[in-house]
């Protein structure tokens, strides 16, 4: 018979053993938990290595429902899939431009979810297209002066100038406004703060030059072209540094009925337009490129007239001549737009938009009633 002593003793060594395998089996499973968390740590390092997808174009510029087709290189178009800001992407990436400025992007995603590549897209607050969806054939109704023509000896238009129906004012200074919040902004470039324009206090623009009209600009415009021009607090910088656009929406008929929607962009608020008249400054090529545009009631967008417009600086930069071929912008109305133009009830309001950093500022003449 075992002593009380003895059988304390086997406890206390039965116990000991428990402990002992206890912890032991403790430290495989650890040790094994270890192992597989590295194992999981070394192939998800593998399975996440990243491939970048080569985006073309990489940064691009656009104005408000303008197309870009976007491709990767040595990849088979049915193998990635696009998503897309600021604007919409068909499944072989052709970017449609939304209405808001700003700068978006373009992603591209391989068939594998680790293989994607981005482009960056910048959605300029401009009315009418940089570059044309779709460029009318040439004409000869449609033929207009083009830049390098217009180096040439003009033959002058009359330099009398009509009374304006109502009389030429000038624009308050320093007004000059956030393009998406509207909001007053002392950051913008000089050359965009308009001191007054060939707009009428009541809103309309005459087809012939009207009294207040400058004369230099008289003595530039050619026979049969309609005169457009702004005046400017600050001159244009030479070159400005951004991209900067002075221009020009017109409701050749008068009628908010006809033409584009008004509201569709903050030019527009009170305007049916069928054209714009501009001149913008591209940064990326370093030049000024003339614009004009018709709208196209059967496709609800802008087409880019080519040659369609001159334009012209005074010596101090300060005053900006737009001219355009009457009858051949009333024909292209007409025949995009059908509208009859009515030259006695043209409206439109002029405007000049920029950057401040990142931020696109405007000003325009007449001001917004908002």
């Amino acid at each position: 018979m075992q002593s009380p002593e003895m059988k304390d003793t086997m406890l206390k060594h039965r116990g000991r053993l428990i402990l002992f395998w206890f912890t032991i089996a403790l430290i495989a499973t650890v040790a094994t938990v270890a192992v597989a968390t590295i194992i999981r740590m070394v192939r998800g390092s593998e399975g996440s290595s990243r491939v970048v997808l080569l985006v073309t174009p990489a940064d691009v510029s656009l104005c408000p429902g303008s197309q870009q087709h976007f491709t990767v290189a040595d990849v088979e178009p049915g193998l990635l899939r696009w998503e897309a800001t600021g604007g919409s992407i068909s499944a072989d990436g052709a970017y449609v431009a939304g209405e808001t400025p700003g700068e978006y992007a373009v992603t591209a995603i391989g068939d594998a979810e680790q293989q994607s590549g981005q482009a960056v897209v910048r959605i300029v607050g401009c009315t009418a297209a940089l570059v044309p969806t779709a460029a009318p054939a040439a004409t000869p109704e449609a033929t207009s002066v083009t830049a390098a023509e217009a180096t040439s000896e003009p033959t002058l238009a009359a330099s009398t100038a009509a009374a304006p129906s109502a009389p030429l004012t000038n624009d308050a200074q320093g007004d000059v406004l956030t393009y998406e919040g509207a909001a007053p902004t002392t950051a913008a470039p000089a050359g965009v703060d308009i001191r007054s324009a060939s707009v009428a206090a009541d809103g309309r623009i005459s087809v012939e030059p009207v009294a207040g009209t400058p004369q230099e600009l008289l003595d530039w415009t050619q026979e049969g072209e309609m005169l457009l021009w702004i005046s400017l607090y600050e001159p244009v910088q030479d070159p400005p540094t951004v991209y900067t656009y002075w221009l020009f929406a017109l409701d050749m008929d008068g009628d908010p009925a006809t033409g584009r929607t008004p509201g569709t962009a903050r030019i527009n608020p009170d305007l049916g337009d069928e054209a714009t008249v501009g001149v913008y400054f591209d940064p990326t090529s370093g030049a000024y490129v003339p614009d004009l545009s018709v709208w196209d009631s059967a496709q609800a967008s802008w087409v880019t007239i080519t040659d369609g417009a001159r334009y012209y600086f005074s010596e101090d930069r300060t005053l900006i001549g737009l001219a355009v071929p009457y009858e051949p912008l009333v024909s292209q109305v007409a025949s995009r737009s059908n509208v009859t133009a009515a030259p006695e009830a043209i409206r439109g309001r002029a405007g000049a938009l920029s950057y401040a950093g990142d931020q696109p500022v405007v000003d325009f003449y007449l001001d917004r009633a908002d």
